[in-house]
């Protein structure tokens, strides 16, 4: 992980903003879908949800 110094609260309804800064590094645009996990080692990972293409 690359640390920023960058501290952001969880508010009441649970929500933490992501920095502009880094949605413009990662190309985040307003409204883009994302998935939130967790990994094996139990930290959140956040992700642009990419859904599944169905084969038939």
């Amino acid at each position: 992980m690359i640390k920023t110094g960058i501290i952001r609260r969880v508010d009441d309804l649970g929500r933490i903003a992501i920095p502009k800064d880094i949605r413009r590094q990662l190309e985040i645009k307003e409204g883009q879908p994302m998935e939130v996990g967790i990994d094996n080692e139990g930290r959140v990972v956040l992700q642009k949800y990419i859904p599944e293409v169905e084969s038939n």
